[in-house]
């Protein structure tokens, strides 16, 4: 018994160091409600060894997603501007790629030429997935910095003392780094395999952990079929590059 009450107090004296990257409307959601409940908790929105991002192609919005302004949230638990990462592309942009395609191959290999006719990315990416990802193609050196520096500080040493100074906790030997999203819309549904490319890539001694919300939020076939058609797609290519298999034959096309 007084080994188990040992245990368990070690646990409650531990955190986990982690990032929170919200893609999207919903991981801006989702990143908000948990601020919310840490500055109940603790009065701050996370502890030292803690960090969110918010990638989105509409850095500017103040709405849920439900369509209705965040009234309910506490001050101190909104987003500083160093926490968001915006992934918007500019029509000049928009217009290079279009009338250069030959000079930008690898773009093609991927993106419907049709996506650029739907102008610059600005005010979300109209639920059309291929615009997601154009946001983080385009925005990568950003996105790629933004995580970079949230794993330096919450490493840091002055975290750690930090932790240990004003609420007695040492971080735990395991790290994650969250991946939240919807995958029924373009943002989220766009980017989140990258962003867990990318993550492994910057972030090896983390687990890497998604949160991907599922359409049935938004709706049913019937009131939101295109959501469930990005959904459907996301979840197919998830499956694609979750699955062990032999790359060199897959290069060649012999699989």
């Amino acid at each position: 018994m007084a080994d188990g009450a040992h245990n368990t107090r070690a646990e409650e004296n531990q955190a986990v160091p982690a990032i929170v990257i919200g893609l999207g409307g919903t991981g801006k959601e989702v990143l908000l409600r948990i601020r919310q409940r840490f500055v109940q908790e603790y009065g701050v929105a996370a502890l030292p060894v803690m960090r969110y991002l918010w990638i989105d192609c509409d850095p500017n919005s103040e709405i849920d997603i439900t369509g209705k302004s965040f009234d309910w949230l506490l001050p101190d638990a909104r987003l500083s501007r160093g926490e968001i990462v915006p992934a918007t592309v500019s029509q000049q942009t928009i217009d290079s790629y279009r009338d250069n395609q030959s000079m930008h191959p690898w773009l093609f290999n991927w993106i419907p030429p049709g996506v650029f006719a739907k102008g610059a990315i600005l005010e979300g990416a109209s639920q059309i997935r291929p615009r997601g990802r154009l946001g983080f193609y385009e925005n990568y050196p950003r996105i790629r910095d933004s995580i970079i520096q949230a794993k330096s500080t919450i490493e840091g040493a002055e975290a750690i003392r930090d932790l240990a100074d004003r609420y007695s906790m040492h971080p735990t030997t395991t790290k994650r780094a969250y991946i939240v999203c919807s995958l029924a819309g373009g943002t989220g549904g766009g980017m989140f395999l990258d962003a867990a490319f990318l993550c492994q890539k910057l972030l090896p001694s983390y687990e890497v952990i998604g949160m991907l919300v599922l359409p049935t939020l938004f709706g049913t076939p019937e009131q939101a079929l295109p959501l469930y058609a990005n959904a459907y797609a996301s979840l197919m290519e998830l499956e694609h590059y979750g699955m062990p298999k032999d790359v060199a034959a897959e290069a060649a096309g012999t699989i």
